[in-house]
């Protein structure tokens, strides 16, 4: 009995714990919904199509922020994996969030730098990956808090507010590109998911000590 107390104490105290400084993960999963332009090689249409899966992450570490560029700009380092069709795409990305500005609310989370991984498909290499929820009203960030809360990040990401994309470039100056569609999931910290085990493991510790 003993023990199961004190797995029950450890998990509260992880969840009184603050989980901000631990990198946040969030899933995202969609469909392929317009193919934008073909390269001159063909080798873009013969690998995507309109109806295709695609699923993946961003993880950032909410105390690595950026040097601000513009006063309602927030930005962290973040990485991300995304996987269309059969292709995965991989490397660094930006995690923006947008409060108050020109054009609304929104975050997004992008690489136009052409820095990331991309598998062998012919000619092409990589240009730009973005997953981006902009325009939405000036009121849905009460702060840029709100998009560091994976409880809240869900009820955000809703399409209606912009596409997300992928482009792979030709060195012939041709290029290939497509939208996907992206319903976002936030996945549980490490430390929520430790609590859930020890939870766990005192409830079943209680009932093997109270079986006959």
């Amino acid at each position: 009995m003993k023990i199961a107390r004190l797995a029950a104490a450890a998990a509260f105290a992880f969840t009184l714990a603050p989980t901000q400084a631990a990198p946040l993960t969030f899933d995202f999963s969609g469909t392929v919904t317009t193919l934008l332009s073909d390269d001159s090689s063909g080798t873009f249409g013969a690998n995507f199509s309109v109806g295709q899966s695609v699923a993946g992450s961003w993880t950032f570490d909410s105390t690595a922020v950026g040097v601000p560029s513009l006063p309602y700009l927030t930005s962290y380092s973040s990485t991300f994996v995304v996987k269309v069709g059969a292709h995965t795409f991989s490397g660094s990305s930006e995690y923006r969030i947008f409060d108050d500005g020109p054009g609304g609310d929104g975050f997004s989370v992008i690489n136009e730098t052409g820095t990331y991984a991309i598998p062998a498909l012919g000619p092409l290499t990589a240009r730009t990956f973005f997953v981006q929820f902009l325009g939405m009203p000036t009121s849905t960030l009460a702060s840029q808090a709100l998009v560091l809360d994976p409880a809240a990040i869900a009820s955000l990401a809703n399409p209606f507010y912009a596409p997300n994309g992928l482009r792979l470039d030709n060195p012939d100056g041709t290029w290939g590109g497509l939208y996907f569609s992206a319903a976002v999931v936030p996945e549980p910290t490490s430390g929520a998911l430790l609590a859930c085990g020890l939870l766990l493991t005192g409830t079943l510790l209680r009932r093997r000590r109270t079986q006959p």
